[in-house]
């Protein structure tokens, strides 16, 4: 069945209909050459290409903000539009609005002219209004000609910013002009600082209401937001999650004042973080799309360089990356389902005469009459020297000082890791030991020992040490863990006791009619009566508290501290909050119900001895622990309230689980956080990272040693911090492997979600795909088998000097895997960036195609799943490709 056009435009308009009204791209190459004004064109500055807006409007996109400088279009103030740049940009203007495309004209300028400011002697007011004037009589009979009064104004006083907008204002609407008209907000206008707490003055939020209201008709107050540490998107991650909470003060204030608001620029490198976070913010705008019109993606633009957040398509129509996350969303009509994407390559000049800055810091040039960018290597233009010293200055130390390095004194007192294992297998309690659960091996914490660590934080179940409320500590488990706690302390180190219990027993909440309190008081005072001659065994009341009242809980602590304190012990203690202990909710915005900072305080003082209050905290999305990626920075705000609180009350205080995956943005947010801890030692003892132990699995934040003393890399980021003495210098690094049991009897659960067998009299991990225990389907057919690989991508390791994709100004990769292929070979992925695939990878593909993909070849020719790339099988507990031999 054929449908017709009409009946396809109407089905897209209809699914538009929840979306945004507008969403494209900032146009610019207008701006640029700022350092030569007013320049000469397609040398110093250039205007969009007609061709390239096209290519976006048949994807969807129905608005472009085109930038321009002032001193371009009026050489000098109250003076005539100059007519060349006129008359160039309004050819642009004309063709994108014939497609049926909003033009925003976007004087990009700073709220200055020549660098004086609007409103100063040099820029009087009037001038801004002169020239607003003028431009509006040449575009006010085109209604899909908005104006934006000036981008980005800041250092000034934001009082003196409006009154200069609603000049340009008045003097825009007496020409007749009725198009929309864009007003920004001092302070680099800035989403997230548009209210109450404004960091540049009065508030945006405050002044905008004395000069501008509801009545002002065709008028949208204008933001911009980027989502990196310091708003300002010239990084590459995207910390600020959950994303959208940067625009909800403005967008709030928009709903109650009736206005309208508009996203002008956004944007976001290559990642999946960031991909989520434009995701975020989106859906977030299409509902609250009555108030907020549209986004404008920061940037297009022929000379928009190489930045990574560029959305320019080429001559083919095919666009970067983030140009297919914004295809769900654009609004205008398209008949493209998908959008073609390609590499944004560098085209480098012959020569370094340089004619041009681009809007990235980019350098650019003029030759054959065509626009070129200069390599900035070759021609020395780089900020650094070009010969760096490979070497520290000789008059540098070359090797560390004999005598204790000031930093020593810097650091906490105590940090070390959780030993997780003996709360496992809670669903056969009291279970079997070795099948069920297991207690740490105390050769592993001897190793981290070794390394500096100098406490450790022991799991177990309260139903395993007491079969019975009320009854005596079992013999058996006891016995085991004591083993591992003399042992421990033995070397010096601390060992923290954690009933791993959430305030449970058998699922049933401490202080329910199942589990009095009494109960809970009852089983401290019997673990105290064992340890208390220990002063390096520490209790940690119970782990994370949740789905309680507040109160409750720090009653059952306050019963189960007064018990400990009866038997004579004076170990520390450590108590968590209610809510799973979270810092970031430690006070007074508590959405568990009242908060630890303020229930604590009616049951514990500084007068009570030895009393550490512990928090745990997460860096991603929903603070868990649970994702890949650290989204909550800069990190150490998270902590900083329940700083406060420790400093304001003379309370000490514990981070008892922390962890991250392996990233470059989570090693930073870990040093941010031992950082900011170490300045306050005074009232924070220490952090236990989560977390270590022989059944810890194949997580990605386990830092469980091997039998070599080798550790999983987040042990050389610990390294610097930790506080307990050590002979090493370095931490040797493995990548932490499974070992599968060879059936798929399971007999226990891994903290991580791991299950775990029982062979020859040694724990084994279940493998779950051969099992058939995944809970995707075995034979998924996908782009990458579906485990990751457990070994680093195969040789060979490229040197630069055989690279041939430097002369595009990219790098080789140090692996062999491929994700994409075009006429200039195939291209891989490193350090978020793309880098070359080299000729020797390219000849190890024929010896072995699963190279490619970052496996090996295997050894046999026995195939377990085939899918559209290869025949697959296992070797060394991973996934091999079939050599092609084996079809001989």
């Amino acid at each position: 069945m054929k449908f017709s056009k009409a009946l396809l435009l109407s089905a897209l308009a209809l699914a538009s209909a929840e979306k945004l009204q507008y969403l494209g791209t900032n146009e610019a190459g207008g701006e640029f050459g700022d350092a030569v004004l007013p320049g000469i064109y397609n040398e110093h500055y250039i205007y969009p290409n007609i061709n390239a807006i096209e290519a976006s409007i048949e994807q969807g996109m129905n608005v472009f903000r085109m930038g321009l400088r002032w001193e371009r279009f009026q050489h000098e103030l109250f003076g005539d539009l100059t007519e060349f740049d006129l008359t160039e940009y309004k050819k642009i203007v004309d063709a994108t609005t014939a497609k049926g495309a909003v033009l925003i004209i976007d004087p990009h300028n700073y709220a200055r002219y020549n660098n004086n400011v609007i409103g100063s002697e040099e820029v009087p007011i009037e001038a801004f209004a002169d020239f607003w004037a003028k431009l509006a009589e040449v575009f006010k009979d085109n209604e899909k000609v908005w104006f934006d009064l000036v981008n980005e104004p800041h250092d000034m006083e934001t009082d003196d910013w409006f009154k200069a907008a609603r000049a340009a204002v008045d003097a825009i609407r007496a020409t007749g002009a009725k198009n929309n008209i864009l007003i920004s907000g001092n302070g680099w206008d800035g989403a997230w600082s548009w209210g109450k707490e404004a960091w540049y003055g009065e508030s945006n939020a405050d002044v905008a209401l004395r000069y501008f209201s509801s009545e002002d008709e065709n008028i949208i107050f204008e933001v911009h937001q980027y989502f990196d540490s310091d708003y300002s998107g010239t990084h590459d991650t995207c910390v600020q999650r959950p994303c959208q909470n940067l625009l909800k003060e403005f967008v709030e204030w928009l709903k109650t004042n009736n206005l309208k608001g508009w996203l002008g620029e956004t944007s976001s490198t290559l990642s999946e973080g960031c991909k989520e976070c434009v995701q975020e913010v989106l859906e977030y705008l299409e509902e609250n799309r009555e108030h907020v019109l549209g986004v404008t993606w920061w940037a297009a633009g022929p000379w928009w360089g190489h930045t990574a957040c560029a959305i320019e398509p080429n001559e083919e129509k095919a666009f970067p990356e983030q140009m297919a996350w914004l295809k769900p969303y654009l609004p205008g009509p398209s008949e493209l389902d998908e959008v073609p994407i390609y590499i944004n390559k560098k085209v480098y000049c012959q020569g370094c005469e340089i004619t041009a800055t681009g809007g990235d810091g980019s350098l650019w040039g003029m030759e054959d009459g065509k626009s070129c960018e200069i390599d900035k290597e070759i021609c020395g233009l780089n900020e650094q020297p070009t010969e760096q010293p490979t070497e520290q200055p000789t008059e540098q130390p070359t090797e560390e000082p004999t005598e204790e390095p000031i930093k020593e004194s810097g650091k906490l007192q105590y940090l070390g890791t959780n030993e997780a294992g003996g709360e496992f297998g809670d669903a056969v309690l009291p279970g079997i030991y070795n099948e069920h659960y297991i207690y740490p091996n105390i050769n592993a914490i001897e190793a981290s020992i070794e390394q500096g660590m100098n406490v450790f934080r022991m799991g177990l179940r309260w139903e395993r040490f007491q079969h019975e409320l009320f009854g005596d500590l079992t013999e058996f488990d006891l016995t085991e863990y004591k083993k591992i706690v003399d042992a421990t302390t033995a070397k010096g180190a601390v060992l923290i006791i954690d009933p791993h219990n959430y305030a449970r027993y058998n699922n049933n909440v401490i202080g329910s009619e199942e589990v009095p309190i009494e109960a809970f008081a009852d089983f401290w005072a019997k673990l105290a009566e064992v340890f208390k001659d220990n002063e390096k065994v520490w209790f940690d009341l119970v782990n994370e508290p949740h789905d309680m009242e507040t109160d409750d809980w720090f009653k059952a602590a306050r019963a189960a501290v007064d018990a400990i304190r009866a038997t004579g012990a004076k170990n520390n203690i450590l108590i968590s909050g209610n809510g799973w202990d979270g810092a970031w909710s430690w006070g007074k915005e508590a959405w568990y119900g009242e908060s630890n900072a303020d229930v604590a305080l009616r049951y514990f003082s500084s007068e009570d001895e030895n009393i550490i209050f512990e928090v745990h905290q997460y860096f991603d999305s929903d603070y868990s622990g649970t994702h890949d990626t650290c989204v909550q920075r800069p990190c150490q705000n998270l902590l900083k309230e329940f700083v406060e609180w420790l400093k304001t009350n003379n309370l000490k205080g514990w981070l008892g689980e922390t962890s991250s995956t392996l990233s470059e943005g989570c090693k930073e947010c870990v040093q941010e956080v031992l950082e900011y801890l170490e300045e306050n030692r005074e009232h924070v003892l220490g952090v236990t990272w989560w977390a270590a132990g022989p059944w810890w699995g194949h997580t990605a934040c386990a830092i469980e040693p091997n039998e070599e003393k080798a550790f999983p890399e987040q042990m050389a980021w610990l390294k610097p911090y930790l506080p307990g003495p050590s002979e090493l210098d370095e931490v040797p690094i493995y990548i932490n492997k499974k070992v599968y049991c060879q059936g798929c009897e399971i007999t226990a659960t891994g903290g991580d979600g791991s299950l775990w067998g029982m062979e020859d009299g040694k724990s084994c991990e279940i493998d779950k795909e051969i099992c058939g225990l995944n809970e995707q389907p075995t034979e998924q057919p996908t782009e990458e088998p579906t485990e990751e690989p457990t070994e680093q991508p195969v040789e060979p390791v490229v040197e630069p000097s055989t690279c041939k994709f430097e002369a595009l100004g990219y790098k080789c990769c140090s692996h062999c895997i491929s994700y994409i292929e075009d006429e200039d070979g195939s291209w891989g992925v490193e350090n978020g960036k793309w880098c070359g695939i080299s000729d020797e990878c390219i000849k190890s593909y024929n010896e072995c195609w699963s190279k490619k993909y970052g496996y090996p070849c295997c050894d046999t020719c026995n195939v377990f799943i085939i899918d559209k790339y290869g025949e697959w099988g296992i070797k060394d507990n991973d996934w091999c490709g079939i050599p092609s031999t084996c079809k001989a």
